[in-house]
């Protein structure tokens, strides 16, 4: 019996990253653009060679086939391109190179400029997703689920602290429950009793709501996961302890590698997820019922 337990996700085709029609039309467009592009330039490379032939008649720099195909991400999504390869007959030829889609290169330049910027715009801002959205490539049937320890405290900054500790077992009530129609009810309890007194507190709850909701979808082995973000950030607890002290002390290369040797270490305490077995079926769209344990 194979114990290897990671299951592989399938990542998004091109045609899936955004399904609305202006997008899939542009991203055809472009990829037929890229191909014409592309061929041009190459015969543009071979028409430096005509005067250039064999004894026999023959050309000395001929076609020879494409290299393996690739995706480029652009600004419209992934493009594929398959840039032609020249073979020289005698003598050693430079060959050819694309300039529209040199080799290694994945990303678009402009997508390299957009990079950097989402840092100082997370940060000024809180929007990443102006500067996120020109990278085009995304899991569009990924379910998102809100954290409901970061909900909690954000609704209750709105309360006065006098009313907090009473106030805190409204939504904790909603994620205990044991069923969705359970949790909704808990929800409008909660809602209905603190609207109308603090209406910021009751509007920072429900326009989640779905959000927050989510995890009645997946297997109830994976609710006390899904729930929060503690099986994120206690995995990286230890690194971010140790990386912050060590910050300024050594090089970038040094610090990626210290890192590495840490989760390798870590990884030994952490505590396998509760039906981890089920992923494989989650990740194939096979349905939960809410109680199915």
């Amino acid at each position: 019996m194979s114990k290897d337990n990671v299951v592989s996700l399938k990542k998004p085709e091109a045609s899936e990253a955004i399904s609305d029609p202006l997008t899939d039309l542009l991203r055809q467009k472009a990829n037929d653009l890229v191909r014409v592009a592309v061929e041009a330039e190459f015969e543009e490379y071979l028409s430096a060679f005509d005067e250039e032939l064999l004894s026999d008649g023959r050309r000395r720099v001929v076609r020879n086939g494409h290299q393996p195909a690739r995706r480029i991400l652009t600004g419209v999504g992934a493009v594929e391109v398959s840039v032609p390869k020249s073979r020289s007959r005698s003598g050693r030829v430079e060959p050819f190179h694309s300039r529209l889609a040199p080799p290694f290169v994945r990303r678009a330049g402009s997508l390299d400029a957009a990079i950097p910027w989402l840092c100082p715009r997370g940060i000024s801002t809180g929007d990443m997703r102006g500067a996120v959205s020109s990278l085009s490539e995304v899991y569009p049937e990924t379910r998102g689920q809100r954290c409901w320890v970061h909900k909690t405290v954000n609704v209750l900054n709105y309360l006065p602290k006098s009313s907090q500790a009473k106030a805190k077992e409204g939504p904790r009530q909603v994620w205990m429950a044991e069923t969705r129609e359970e949790a909704e009810r808990a929800f409008d309890r909660w809602l209905a009793r603190y609207r109308d007194k603090y209406p910021k507190a009751a509007d920072c709850l429900g326009r989640n709501r779905d959000a927050l909701l989510a995890f009645y979808d997946f297997p109830a082995r994976h609710w006390t996961h899904l729930r929060t973000t503690n099986v994120i950030e206690s995995a990286f607890a230890t690194i971010r302890h140790r990386s912050s002290r060590a910050k300024g002390c050594v090089t970038r290369t040094t610090m990626l590698s210290m890192i590495y040797k840490m989760v390798m270490s870590a990884e030994k305490s952490w505590k396998r997820l509760r039906g981890f077995r089920q992923l494989g079926q989650v990740i194939g769209g096979v349905g939960f019922r809410e109680a199915r344990k």
